[in-house]
């Protein structure tokens, strides 16, 4: 089908809009008028993408974004799950791994969220964690890297989340392991693996938990993590 047959099906208004959609200008298209150049033109979802982001500054099309926590914030059942996992350590965190729910029992086994919200910053920054978060460097900092590298790429225009990463990189060693070959392969093994967490000393003890992450939903911006004892 041809530029002019495309036009006038979606209105002769609009024959200079398409024109200048498909040299890839930038303009000001409607998503009715883009809408109805991906049915006449029988695009596929690829190639709508495609389309969407070049005329979105990037952005992708509605249905392929993630909700952030303040589009979409934690709904009540899902804070009371949280709560009745006790006795179990368990908190939520967004897409910016700032913790926006846990029960007591994290708070006894976590005494950090007393003074910090973000799961990230403390796990990858805070001298305890290294020792807390048991073979830290192996088991914990290259995944925990490369979930945040990943949560960055989906949302570039998070400043806070951005925030996240440079308070990160400001530290050393993650800065060394921020390029490590070994973080796809950390990516690929973390999603389910679980891992060794310390708590405080409790009567001359350091009991051992194991920490298991969980995706809510696909496109969901919560992530639960669970302690449990080993």
């Amino acid at each position: 089908m041809s530029q002019a047959e495309v036009a006038t099906l979606i209105g002769s208004k609009n024959r200079r809009w398409y024109g200048n959609l498909e040299r890839g200008e930038p303009g000001n298209y409607s998503d009715d008028l883009l809408g109805r150049v991906r049915e006449e033109l029988e695009l596929t979802d690829a190639e709508w993408s495609i389309v969407y982001k070049q005329t979105h500054q990037g952005l992708p099309p509605p249905e392929e974004r993630f909700l952030t926590s303040a589009e979409a914030p934690p709904s009540v059942d899902l804070c009371t799950l949280v709560e009745k996992l006790q006795p179990w350590p368990a908190c939520l965190c967004d897409q910016r791994w700032d913790v926006v729910h846990y029960n007591d029992a994290a708070l006894n086994g976590l005494p950090w969220l007393r003074s910090r919200n973000n799961l990230m910053e403390w796990s990858l920054t805070a001298q305890e964690a290294r020792h807390q978060l048991a073979d830290w460097e192996e088991h914990w900092a290259l995944w925990l890297i490369s979930q945040l590298r990943q949560q960055a790429d989906l949302w570039p225009e998070d400043s806070r989340l951005q925030g996240v990463v440079d308070v990160a990189l400001a530290d050393p060693t993650v800065r060394r392991l921020w390029d490590s070959p070994g973080l796809a392969a950390a990516a690929q093994s973390g999603q389910s693996e679980t891992r060794r967490l310390l708590f405080p000393r409790k009567q001359g003890q350091e009991p051992e938990g194991a920490f298991m992450r969980l995706q809510l939903a696909e496109v969901s911006p919560y992530r639960l993590f669970i302690a449990m004892p080993k």
